[in-house]
Formats: structure tokens, C-alpha cells, sequence
């Protein structure tokens, strides 16, 4: 693992410049008097030129304008047309084996028709670019990939205006020899692979990844409906889109980098046994449309950096985890190694290979700084923690907190990390953006340090107490935007004392209930916050810009008085009558949750059915 510690500090540096609200759709209501809103999202591009774009944002890879141009001249190009088994070629640089096509030369290859088995092949000079447009085509292949990008410098694939395309491929690869693990996806390219235009692509990847790139992966428009045994789309330097409509169902990650993940815009729908997004090392959100339905952990990676768009995460652990994760097992390799990543037992004719069993691909070694240093299997039916843990089970609704003492916990250990090791390259970045999480799990879980200076993040956490709202090992520190967390008391964290805004936790005495109305008001009666919970909850916490060092605050529940709240400080811990109280000890970062038992995506608090979209599709959002 590469040091990314001076990447990190640009990262910081700049959000730390960044201030600003976002205004959205919730189940709150939230009023700042002194706020002021500037837009807090970053440029996604540092260089411009009329042939250079260069992304900066998270990641070394350079494209050109070239490189997303939709555009070509079909005069000019090759055109290749498929029906049944049977392959056209009209111009040079294609040539016809059987019901396989195989292009060598640099140059632009119009593709249409049905190729109901057989197989597109790129095997070009490692100089050469080659693009290939996708002109109404459906192609499957019953032995391997559809299209197999093996050699040239970059391969473009247009998706032409007004068209839908198909792509599909085997259950099982037929490979030359025993020791070829290459292609694994239905689109699958050794080098850099590009996609763009305005048409349709749908996937069915029935034996590993969907599209895959072992080197850059840039999608840059288009439509595209994917399902994938493993991962939907896969990016081994690095993954970004910088538009497009997603429609994905993954039976491990939606979208995945081995390098950084970066989401420049676009509209996803996204659900995944594991992560909705992952990357190895950062993942950058600066705008877009993200609904992730289903998901173990919404967003993971080595750090993650939200710098704007509308995000809506429902997982059944974390919603946000920065963590040290190792996730070669179940990618890159995934259908020819076992899950410690050894070579597995070939067939005897060592050429046919099948997809990973359930049990592979939703098994990941998992490395974490936790104090246990466990290396999990992360499964859904096991779950491992450092501490001792308090189930669901036995305490309904987050259960009552520990020691007798609001918030007691499970120890005296300080709000600011626990008993665990801080990561430092394990950074969570937020300057703007609508961000909703419904957790099982923690819903902001960072093995290191969260910072905060723009945005709405709004976090329904777990019911039980192994678990929190919030889940640091370093700091917390805010400095701007709105924060709401609520969730069980056990495990919880509130900001820490270096922020620069204020916040308030509150530990309850007593489980509240789903459904109940939270509510915040000033000295002047002025609602400062109004929040219903989906889940019930023993603890809330609030950041906002209305909170002022000094003032007092009253805390109601469905309109009824609790307690008169005094700011005291950055970081003020009371229960629900004003009274001091102490915080919970904080989690393991990175870990697996326990079972949770908040709501499904798709269910209210009465558990009636909704349409699945997004958690925030009944709340409002005001700021003054």
C-alpha cells in the first residue's frame, strides 16, 4: 500500500477551505439564523485545455477530450455486422474466425446486429487506439467474454445515439490453457478502456465482473443496466465516471477500484451484497444522484472524500467505512483463487472454470486496526467484534445505557477513539452534498479521522448497542454544515472538542421510540431543529450553525418539553433533562456490525411497504 499521507494533507487543506449548507428532502427540519449558503463543491478538473482534462480531484489519470468524444465519421469506419453466428466485415483492420471477430488495427469499427454466439476481439498494437461503437448490438458469448479487449493503448466504446445494446456472456470460461485466468468479464480490457455517448448498454455478467479494466476505467455518458455475479463495474488504477444513468445489481460490489473511485456525476441506482462503492484506496464523490437500495457497506474505502451531490445509503452494517481493507480476494482473481487468494485446484483439463460459489464472493479478508486484529470473513450470517456486544435482542431498541449512567457504555474510555489504534491514512472528508444513512451498523465508521465543513449528513443508526451513529478512532472534527445522528447509546460518539462549531449530544435515560419527533428550540421559541427517527434510538446528535456557546436550547419529544439545554463549550454530553452525562466508549472502526434493527429499505416505521427509493423521500429540509 502505496503512502498517502501527503495526499491526504491536499485533501484536508482544501476541504478545510470549504464552507457551505446544501438544502434537500428529509424528515427534518433544520433553521441556521446566521447562515449564509455558498456552494460547497469542488471542481472536479484543475487543467482544462481543448484536449487535456486532467483529474485531479483523487487520482493521477490523465484523459483527453478525445478520449469521451462521442462523435464519429461511419463513412470512414469499418463496419461490422453480426446475425446469429454469422460475421460481415465491411472495410479493413477486422478479420473473421468462425463466429469470433478479431480487430488488429488502430481505427473506428461500427458494430450491429445479433451475435448469438461468438465472441469481439481488440488485439491491436500496444500504440494503437481502437474505438468501437456499439450501433443497436447484442452480443452474447457461451464460452467467455463477449468483448475481449487484449491488447492496444486504449479502447473507446461509443454507444451511439438512440440505440440499445445488449452484452452477455458465460456461466462458464472455456480458457486456452490452465493457467489463463484472463478475460473474467463481459467487457473485459488489459489496458485503458473508455466508455461514452448517449445510448444503452445492458449487462448480464454471468460469470464474474460486468465491465472491467485492469488498468483506467472511465465512463463518461450513457445509460447502462448491469447484472453481475461479482462486481458491476471494476477499475483497477482507478474507476471514473463523470456521468450516466446506472441501473446495477451486484453480487459484491456495484462499483469498484483497486486504485481510487471517483464520481464526478450522474444518477445511480445501485444495490450490492457488498459495497455500493469501493475502492482500495480513495473514494471522491463531488456530485450526482446516488441511491444505494441494498448494500452491506455503502461507501468504503481507504479514505472517502464527499465534496457534493445527493447521497442515500441503506446498509446493513456501515453507510460510511474508511478503513485498511483488502479486497483482492473476491476481484482480479476471484475465479481462479480460493479466498486467501492462493491459486485454487484447476479441472482437470484445466480449461473450463465456473464463477465463484455464494460463499466466495461474499467472503472478504479483511485487514482492521481493531485492538483484536482479527482477520474476518465478513459474511452475513457471522458477525466478529472486539468488544462484547450487546444484541437487538436484549436490548429493544438500542436498550438502556450501561452502568445506570446515561451513556456509560462499557467503560471509561474517552469519546475520542477508544480503545483502538487510529489509522492514519483512514480519512473521512465531507464539505458538502445531502448525505442520508440508514444503518445497521455505524453509520460514519472511520478507522481514523472525520472532518466536516459543508454539507447535510443525516445518520438513522443501529438499534443495538455494539454499534453507533458515529464511530471514530481519531478525531471528529466539524467546522461547518448540518450533522444529525441518532442511534443507540452503548457504543456512541458525539464531535470533538477540536471542532470549531458546536454540537450536542443526547443521551436518553430511556429507549424512544420510531416515529417520535425530535425537537430543538431557541431561546425565542425559533425551531432549530424538528427530526423524526425511522428507528427507535437512545442518543441523538446535533451540529449545526445555530448552536451557540452559552445559549440555551429546549429539547422537546412530539412537542412535549424534555429539558432546557445549555451549550457549554464545543462538545456539550446531557440527557434529555439538561442533565451532564457521559458518551459511550466508541466502536472498532472498519469492523462488521452487529445485527441491526432498523428498518429495510423499503419499509416505514410500521413496516408497510414504500417504494424502495430512498429513506428521505418523506422529509423536508429548511434553512434560513
Amino acid at each position: 500500500m502505496r503512502n498517502h499521507k501527503m495526499r491526504m494533507c491536499a485533501i484536508l487543506l482544501g476541504s478545510m477551505l470549504a464552507m457551505g449548507n446544501v438544502t434537500a428532502c428529509g424528515v427534518i427540519n433544520t433553521s441556521a439564523s446566521n447562515s449564509t449558503e455558498t456552494s460547497t463543491e469542488a471542481d472536479t478538473t484543475t487543467e482544462t485545455s481543448d484536449t487535456t482534462t486532467v483529474d485531479s480531484t483523487s487520482s493521477d489519470f490523465e484523459y483527453t477530450s478525445e478520449d469521451i468524444d462521442a462523435s464519429y465519421d461511419e463513412a470512414s469506419a469499418t463496419g461490422i455486422t453480426f446475425s446469429g453466428t454469422t460475421i460481415s466485415v465491411d472495410g479493413s483492420g477486422a478479420s473473421v474466425t468462425d463466429s469470433t471477430v478479431t480487430i488488429s488495427e488502430a481505427g473506428t469499427y461500427v458494430l450491429s446486429g445479433e451475435l448469438s454466439d461468438g465472441q469481439v476481439i481488440v488485439s491491436a498494437d500496444k500504440e494503437d487506439t481502437v474505438h468501437l461503437v456499439l450501433n443497436g448490438v447484442k452480443l452474447n458469448c457461451s464460452t467467455s467474454s463477449a468483448i475481449y479487449c487484449e491488447q492496444s493503448e486504449k479502447v473507446i466504446i461509443i454507444l451511439a445515439d438512440g440505440t440499445e445494446n445488449t452484452v452477455s456472456d458465460a456461466t462458464t470460461y472455456v480458457y486456452a490453457n490452465d493457467t489463463d485466468t484472463e478475460p473474467e468479464a463481459a467487457i473485459f480490457s488489459t489496458d485503458d478502456l473508455f466508455l461514452t455517448g448517449t445510448g444503452s448498454l445492458t449487462i448480464a455478467a454471468n460469470y464474474n465482473n460486468g465491465i472491467q479494466s485492469k488498468d483506467n476505467l472511465l465512463i463518461a455518458s450513457g445509460t447502462y443496466n448491469i447484472t453481475a455475479v461479482n462486481n458491476a463495474i471494476h477499475g483497477k488504477e482507478s474507476l471514473t465516471i463523470l456521468d450516466g444513468t446506472f441501473t446495477v445489481d451486484a453480487g459484491h460490489n456495484a462499483l469498484h477500484s483497486k486504485g481510487n473511485l471517483t464520481v464526478d456525476g450522474g444518477t445511480y441506482t445501485l444495490s450490492a451484497v457488498k459495497k455500493g462503492l469501493h475502492a482500495d484506496e480513495l473514494v471522491t464523490v463531488n456530485d450526482g444522484t446516488i441511491n444505494v437500495l441494498e448494500s452491506d457497506e455503502g461507501i468504503e474505502g481507504l479514505s472517502i472524500t464527499i465534496n457534493g451531490g445527493d447521497i442515500n445509503i441503506e446498509a446493513s452494517d456501515d453507510g460510511l467505512n474508511a478503513a485498511n481493507q483488502d479486497d483482492t480476494t473476491t476481484t482480479d482473481t476471484t475465479a481462479t483463487s480460493d479466498q486467501t487468494g492462493a491459486a485454487a485446484d484447476m479441472p482437470s483439463d484445466g480449461q473450463m472454470m465456473t464463477p465463484p460459489t455464494d460463499t466466495t464472493t461474499s467472503t472478504e479478508a479483511q485487514t482492521t486496526t481493531d485492538s483484536d486484529t482479527t482477520a474476518q470473513a465478513s459474511t452475513d450470517s457471522t458477525t466478529v467484534a472486539s468488544q462484547t456486544e450487546l444484541s437487538a435482542d436484549t436490548q429493544p431498541g438500542g436498550g438502556q445505557p450501561g452502568g445506570g449512567q446515561p451513556g456509560g457504555g462499557q467503560g471509561g474510555e474517552q469519546p475520542g477513539g477508544g480503545m483502538d489504534e487510529v489509522d492514519e491514512d483512514c480519512i473521512i472528508t465531507i464539505t458538502g452534498g445531502t448525505l442520508y444513512i440508514n444503518a445497521n451498523g455505524d453509520g460514519i465508521d472511520s478507522n481514523g479521522y472525520v472532518y466536516m465543513s459543508g454539507g447535510e449528513v443525516y445518520v438513522n443508526g443501529p438499534t443495538n448497542d455494539g454499534n453507533g451513529s458515529l464511530d471514530y478512532n481519531g478525531d471528529f472534527v466539524i467546522s461547518g454544515g448540518t450533522l444529525v445522528a441518532i442511534g443507540s447509546s452503548g457504543m456512541a460518539q458525539t464531535i470533538t472538542d477540536t471542532s470549531t462549531q458546536a454540537g450536542l449530544e443526547v443521551i436518553y435515560t430511556t429507549s424512544q421510540k420510531a416515529g417520535t419527533v425530535v425537537g430543538l428550540l431557541d431561546s425565542s421559541g425559533k425551531e432549530v431543529l424538528s427530526y423524526t427517527s425511522i428507528k427507535d434510538y437512545s442518543s441523538i446528535v446535533i451540529s449545526t450553525s445555530a448552536l451557540t456557546d452559552g445559549e440555551t436550547y429546549t429539547l422537546t419529544s412530539d412537542g412535549t418539553t424534555l429539558g432546557q439545554i445549555t451549550i457549554s463549550g464545543i462538545s456539550t454530553v446531557v440527557d434529555e433533562t439538561g442533565a451532564a452525562a457521559t458518551t459511550g466508549t466508541g466502536g472498532p472502526g472498519g469492523g462488521s456490525g452487529g445485527p441491526g434493527g432498523g428498518e429495510r429499505p423499503n419499509q416505514t416505521t410500521d413496516g408497510t411497504t414504500t417504494d424502495g427509493t430512498a429513506t428521505d423521500s418523506t422529509t423536508t429540509t429548511t434553512t434560513n
